[in-house]
């Protein structure tokens, strides 16, 4: 599908983005280049949140990592970031346009403008059936064992022993799972397929989730 194929480059970035910035060498960044613009050229919708969080991401570790070595380091590590996500960036504009320019050459096309379709609106977004048939009933009640599934994504974050940066770690999952329908409320609510890239984010966050909990709590496993 083209979901699930979007869905595999886009982890494949997040991988190599990761080895990047833990300086391993060039070749991460080459990868990282190459896999994020295949997601963008695949499917701009299921690449576009994982690339905003990337950024994030990125900025995040330059406040926490660089800002208290000084401006310069912090200048250089924005720049650096600056200048491997900004390859992806401008393929995935640069196709995007070119596709627009193709679209409107067919008399039909010029009718339709399909980005007002994508982004939904603000209505959408605070609607009963996105929370309700989107949230609920798609991705948790059917794939993550309904309120089982939001116990087991809330409960590190109320179990002092669990560090910090396993906290980042889950809510990092649970934004990539969850940006992608705020993003395009409309495309969401309307095929139910979209939800795919979703849940594997939140399957992860779970997974952690429990695996921390019985680590660190393991008097408690036998409640699992």
């Amino acid at each position: 599908m083209i979901e699930t194929t979007a869905l595999l480059f886009s982890v494949c970035s997040i991988k190599y983005f990761i080895d990047q910035a833990q300086s391993k060498g060039k070749l991460p960044i080459l990868f990282f280049c190459l896999f994020m613009s295949l997601a963008f050229l695949q499917k701009s919708t299921t690449a576009a949140p994982v690339f905003i969080s990337l950024c994030l991401d990125h900025c995040y570790i330059g406040i926490e990592k660089f800002y208290p070595q000084g401006p310069k380091a912090l200048l250089y590590h924005l720049l650096r970031g600056a200048a491997i996500l900004t390859i992806p960036f401008v393929i995935a504009v640069t196709w995007i346009t070119y596709s627009h320019i193709i679209r409107f050459e067919n008399s039909l096309g010029q009718q339709v403008s399909l980005q007002p379709w994508f982004w939904g609106t603000i209505k959408q977004r605070l609607s009963h059936e996105m929370y309700y048939t989107v949230l609920w009933k798609r991705i948790f009640l059917q794939n993550l064992a309904g309120i089982l599934g939001v116990i087991v994504l809330v409960a590190p974050f109320k179990l002092i022993k669990i560090p910090k940066a396993i906290h980042l770690l889950i809510a990092g999952a649970i934004l990539l799972a969850l940006l992608p329908i705020l993003m395009f409320a409309n495309v969401h609510i309307i095929h139910t397929y979209y939800q795919t890239a979703n849940l594997i984010f939140l399957i992860y966050a779970a997974a952690i989730s429990l695996g921390c909990s019985i680590h660190y709590y393991p008097e408690r496993a036998y409640f699992l």
